[in-house]
């Protein structure tokens, strides 16, 4: 069938006014005084892959917030950033079973625009070389618009994101081009001090060269309650259809609980979770029930460390035709400041990964389990410039042939933002 893209968009739409956290583990140290609209904690969603080279954490780049942009036309603000990467590693797959060693030089010029008060537009380019030719020299491309309007006793949240990237992946094993398109609409209702209604509906599409592209809808509504300055929680529904361009077309539905509790001042911890129950359109498979849930901890013994562990279950559509994936995740992190002026960052994961067949019977047709550890130490120069070092180890071991592999990289970036 023909699609069209749908532009408008939007999943964070109160967390842009009111700083409430979001449902990963950066976010989760803000006080809970207000209980955070549930309708972000999207239904599904089709994966975009796990990179195989180092991906620095959100937050890694200079702090631009708050301060003049370079440019300045009325309420628009230019800030113009730029970042240089250079990483050299062994265990890169070029292929299924063909793994090499090289250098790769990145180049990322972007511009941020804040507009106004409530809104963000942001572009970015990444330029990448490769010292080996078994590796293609691409250019990727990250977009991202939000904001979101308050009327009355609402909230109306927009955005929209789209990325085309080229890098390595553990599920493909090789250099894999694909474009995404994350987009949505939220509203956020309060009914008195206590309770809020939370309604949130998503488009996600997953464009891959040489597998099959997946266009995905989805809804999830929630009714949340603050039960005091420190605990909050809500019960959603949602519902979804994925559209699988070759292979078993999907719907499903979950029912899920939410809780976001800060015990003490130091200590927060955020949690949804519940059952999906998936049916596969033009298949003799029976349903399938299925648990999903995420969530995130976090702990700040002093103001200079934070401490945190973030989980997550989720079940989508695989790269490979006839097949969903089931995968389970778990993180640590940590983030030092050191003698006032530099950073330290260490963080480990683990995943299990399952790809199980949608035709025929219930059947698991690849297994993977795999984990990273980075570290990073950064220091800032020129009040908006940082420059940080790093190594990253990351391996896979699967139960298929050709995509198990074993990888150690080094090196350093400059960024700037005006």
């Amino acid at each position: 069938m023909d699609h069209k893209i749908i532009t408008m968009a939007a999943v964070s739409t109160a967390s842009m006014l009111t700083g409430l956290p979001n449902a990963t583990a950066q976010e989760t140290t803000t006080p809970v005084a207000t209980p955070a609209p549930a309708a972000r904690v999207t239904a599904s969603s089709p994966s975009t892959g796990t990179p195989v080279t180092y991906q620095p954490a959100p937050g890694a780049g200079p702090e631009i917030t708050g301060v003049a942009g370079l440019f300045t036309w009325g309420p628009i603000q230019g800030h113009p950033h730029l970042t240089y990467r250079f990483v050299y590693g062994d265990g890169i797959q070029a292929r299924p079973g063909a793994t090499y060693k090289t250098a790769i030089n990145e180049i990322s010029p972007g511009i941020a625009f804040n507009l106004g008060d409530r809104w963000r537009l942001d572009y970015t380019p990444t330029l990448r070389f490769y010292s080996n030719d078994k590796f293609k020299d691409k250019t990727d491309h990250q977009v991202f618009f939000g904001g979101a309007v308050p009327y009355g006793d609402w909230v109306f949240g927009l955005q929209q994101s789209y990325a085309a990237t080229s890098g390595t992946l553990v599920e493909t094993a090789r250099q894999t081009d694909q474009e995404s398109f994350n987009t949505g609409l939220d509203a956020s209702y309060r009914l008195g001090t206590k309770t809020s209604l939370d309604f949130g509906v998503n488009q996600h599409v997953r464009l891959a060269s040489d597998y099959p592209d997946v266009w995905e809808w989805s809804t999830m509504e929630w009714i949340g309650y603050e039960f005091n300055k420190r605990l909050s929680g809500g019960l959603g529904v949602g519902a979804g259809y994925a559209d699988v361009e070759y292979g078993t077309d999907m719907t499903y539905e979950q029912v899920q609980a939410r809780v976001v509790w800060r015990p003490m001042d130091k200590v927060s911890l955020e949690a949804h979770g519940g059952p999906e129950i998936r049916q596969f359109l033009d298949s003799d498979l029976s349903d399938q029930v299925s648990p999903v849930f995420g969530g995130s901890v976090s702990y700040k013994p002093f103001d200079v460390t934070t401490l945190s562990v973030g989980f997550n279950r989720s079940v989508g559509a695989s790269y490979f035709q006839n097949q969903v994936t089931e995968g389970t995740s778990v993180n640590v992190g940590l983030r030092q400041r050191l003698l006032g002026k530099m950073d330290l960052s260490v963080g480990g994961g683990y995943r299990w990964t399952d790809y199980k067949s949608t035709v025929g019977e219930w059947s698991t047709s690849r297994s993977d389990d795999g984990g990273n550890v980075s570290v990073q130490l950064g220091i800032g120069f020129l009040k908006r410039g940082r420059f940080a070092v790093f190594y990253y180890h990351s391996e896979n071991s699967s139960s298929a042939q050709n995509y198990t592999y074993t990888s150690d990289q080094v090196g350093f970036s400059v960024s700037y933002a005006w």
